[in-house]
């Protein structure tokens, strides 16, 4: 809280400027800062909101700013954030059919000009809501419309986050070649593209993990492995402990023949990572391939303590005895 009274003070005092918050839920600075002409600048200070510590508390405090949103509709006096605020309150309620209308009442009502920063955050939205509801239902045409959302407000500004949900869809479809066509072209100049979504939140570190992880997944199944590796080493650079990612480019590493880098690091992820059974059973493999069998079926039925069905594990353990001659 200090540190933000201390920027506060010098927006004040310094520049000039006075930012005033607005609205009665999910106070909003972003209509103060355009009117003072200011703009954002990405930085890496992290400050952590301690407010919903899990789940529940967040869904408690969604619900509560619901009550107080729909207050603020049925008086009269509501705007696009308020709308906006409670598209949102709902989708983290799971109630996407009641967002998608609060969403299409917004695009017929409020007739957004192209360059409102809400207009393509609203049909993202919208083209989640659809998503999860495919994901429910698979009705195809939910995910047609979702694609549609998505290529709209991508088409709108060619904004990151709408370019990751047409991506995760094209997945879905096995379309790589078209995922790639998409994301790759805005890693290059990524914080210029994100920049676009100046007064709207938008997380920039996770949209961009996104991109490299399925940037890193198109090339893997294309079997690129170059090209893989390079998305995945980009993606551990930022966040280093991550299973999967780890898990993928240790599979990547030993597809391509640098058998030893992908051993050396499923070591290291073991010892992080305890219950990680796939990373044993590798480890068991290479030391199967290394003629190393003492520790070979050491890691095998390590694997097969934490995974009992681990078929791969299963497999190589039973080559083991058999030379060994035991059933």
């Amino acid at each position: 809280m200090n540190f933000i009274k201390f920027l506060w003070r010098l927006l004040k005092d310094e520049l000039g400027r006075v930012f005033e918050y607005r609205n009665s839920i999910h106070e909003d600075i972003s209509y103060s800062m355009k009117e003072a002409g200011a703009k954002v600048a990405l930085t890496d200070i992290v400050i952590h909101h301690l407010g919903n510590i899990d789940r529940k508390h967040w869904e408690a405090s969604c619900k509560r700013n619901y009550t107080m949103l729909m207050a603020e509709i049925k008086s009269g006096k509501a705007h696009i954030l308020i709308y906006y605020h409670l598209v949102n309150s709902l989708i983290i309620m799971k109630e996407f059919k009641k967002a998608m209308e609060h969403i299409d009442y917004c695009l017929e009502k409020f007739n957004l000009a192209k360059e409102d920063p809400i207009l393509p955050k609203l049909r993202t939205l919208r083209g989640l809501c659809c998503m999860n509801l495919y994901d429910k239902t698979k009705d195809l045409r939910l995910k047609a419309a979702a694609e549609s959302d998505f290529l709209v407000s991508y088409g709108i500004d060619k904004n990151a986050e709408a370019a990751v949900n047409i991506a995760e869809s094209y997945m879905i479809d096995k379309k790589w070649d078209e995922v790639i066509k998409i994301l790759e072209p805005l890693m290059d100049n990524f914080m210029d593209t994100a920049g676009k979504n100046t007064n709207m939140p938008f997380d920039y570190k996770n949209i961009y993990l996104l991109m490299l992880r399925k940037l890193g997944d198109c090339y893997a199944i294309k079997e690129v492995w170059d090209k893989a590796e390079k998305y995945y080493r980009e993606f551990l650079s930022i966040k280093p402990q991550d299973l999967e990612t780890v898990d993928r480019i240790c599979q990547v590493w030993r597809n391509c023949g640098k058998r030893g880098e992908a051993n050396s690091l499923t070591a290291k992820a073991v010892n992080l990572w305890p219950t990680y059974y796939a990373g044993w059973g590798n480890l068991g493999a290479f030391e199967l391939e290394m003629k190393r069998y003492v520790t070979a079926e050491l890691f095998l039925r390590k694997a097969l303590s934490i995974k009992p069905d681990y078929a791969e594990g299963r497999h190589n353990l039973g080559m083991i005895l058999k030379m060994k001659g035991k059933k």
